[in-house]
């Protein structure tokens, strides 16, 4: 017998950024369109709590996010990464059923010059790599970056040091993280370049979680002790809407 799934798409989402590995692409922007289908098992219905459902606007803020800073250098790169992210356990603070399965189209319109349009399709199922079985998770490594989600236990906090040279992008997927003594909305972004120092701290009763991208890759790994400065949290960006579900 066949699976039966409820499958929730996004269509069309554009955005600008850098991709390819041709020596003009690593320093302009290019417009992409990604389009992505989640698959969750069926249900005849589903209950009115958040664990039911797959928020839209959350999943296209993620891969928006992941796309813009990674900087991959492969369109296939691209969408190994934002699938593995899509297929991620969920955790407290990031309520969703389990996606089974994923499949997500990325184009390049203007590539060929007018002369045909690339695209890339992917299609992946869950397994045991999609499971958070410790507190960082490895999302993907590969084309000069990485990227990583990692969790804040309740009521803790954890350091995190970047090496000299790195570019680290953190979005925030919970609600209730203070970087460096500052309050972070769920769904904001901030920038931490070259060798500095954030800890967050998860004032809260449940699980917080980072979604990090950087490069070069850099697993974040937390420090006892800091020999790097601490920074407010800066070039903020939100890429969930300012009214966001709790």
């Amino acid at each position: 017998m066949s699976t039966a799934y409820d499958i929730v798409a996004i269509d069309g989402i554009e955005l600008d950024t850098i991709i390819g590995i041709y020596p003009d692409e690593r320093v302009r922007r290019q417009r992409l369109r990604l389009d992505v289908e989640v698959y969750l098992t069926a249900k005849p219905a589903r209950g009115a709590e958040l664990t039911g459902f797959i928020d839209y606007a959350r999943l296209s803020g993620d891969l928006r996010f992941i796309l813009e800073h990674a900087n991959f250098e492969l369109l296939e790169s691209a969408l190994e990464a934002m699938a593995a992210h899509c297929l991620g356990a969920p955790t407290s603070d990031t309520p969703r059923p389990p996606v089974e399965r994923v499949r997500l189209s990325v184009q390049k319109p203007f590539a060929l010059e007018g002369k045909g349009i690339r695209r890339v399709v992917i299609d992946r199922i869950a397994g045991s790599s999609s499971q958070m079985l410790s507190d960082v998770q490895t999302i993907f490594e590969g084309d000069g970056c990485g990227v990583y989600r990692f969790a804040i236990a309740p009521r803790s906090s954890a350091t995190f040091v970047m090496p000299d040279g790195a570019s680290t992008h953190d979005l925030m997927l919970g609600a209730d993280l203070i970087a460096n003594d500052e309050k972070l909305a769920r769904g904001e972004m901030h920038t931490l370049d070259g060798a500095c120092a954030v800890t967050y701290v998860n004032p809260g009763d449940i699980i917080q979680t980072v979604l990090r991208v950087c490069r070069p890759a850099h697993l974040p790994t937390p420090c006892e002790s800091i020999s790097a400065p601490k920074r407010p949290p800066s070039g903020r960006r939100l890429y969930y809407p300012v009214v966001d579900i709790a």
